[in-house]
C-alpha cells in the first residue's frame, strides 16, 4: 500500500504532508511520514532510471526516423493578447 501511496505521491507531484492531508480528507489512515521517505529513497533510483531509459530509448527511434543527421525540432507559441503582426504584448507569453 506504501508503493502505491509513493506512486500517487510523485504522479500528483504533492510531497508527504500532502498525501496524509488527501489521505485524512478522504478517511484514511495517514501513512507516517518517514515511511513515505524509505520509499522515496528505495523507488527513486528505479524510477529516475526508467525514465532515463524511455528517453533514450525514444531519442534513438526518433533519429532512426529522420532523415537528417541532426535531430531538429520547432514550436509555435501563442499569445493571450493579438498585436498588429510585428509586435504581441502578452507579458507571460503564452
Amino acid at each position: 500500500t506504501t508503493v502505491f501511496y509513493f506512486s500517487a505521491m510523485i504522479n500528483a507531484g504533492m510531497g508527504p504532508s500532502h498525501v496524509n492531508s488527501f489521505l485524512t480528507g478522504c478517511n484514511i489512515p495517514p501513512v507516517d511520514e518517514s515511511t513515505l521517505r524509505k520509499k522515496q529513497k528505495e523507488l527513486a533510483p528505479i524510477i529516475i532510471n526508467a525514465a532515463e531509459t524511455s528517453c533514450k530509448s525514444a531519442q534513438i527511434e526518433e533519429l532512426e526516423c529522420s532523415s537528417s543527421d541532426e535531430l531538429e525540432g520547432s514550436f509555435d507559441a501563442g499569445w493571450l493578447k493579438r498585436g498588429s503582426g510585428l509586435s504581441y504584448n502578452s507579458q507571460t507569453g503564452t
